[in-house]
């Protein structure tokens, strides 16, 4: 449905798509893997509603200390 109009070849286009997702699947399943491992300490932090929210997230690995400025 996406493809009329734009002169890209439907079957080009399937064997790219197909080629992207062997090349990047294991590395989206494991960051999907690692998603849910963050959500579920998350949610079990939450349910024992400790302090130092900022400190569970630094220590999970959810949040990093912070960088150098970017240039402009």
């Amino acid at each position: 449905e996406t493809l009329p109009g734009t002169g890209a070849d439907a079957a080009a286009f399937r064997i790219g798509l197909a080629a992207l997702v062997r090349h990047f699947g294991s590395w989206n399943a494991a960051l999907l893997a690692r998603r849910d491992e963050l959500q579920a300490a998350i949610d079990a932090w939450r349910r024992e509603e400790r302090g130092g929210r900022e400190a569970f997230l630094a220590e999970i690995g959810y949040m990093l200390p912070e960088g150098e400025p970017f240039r402009k």
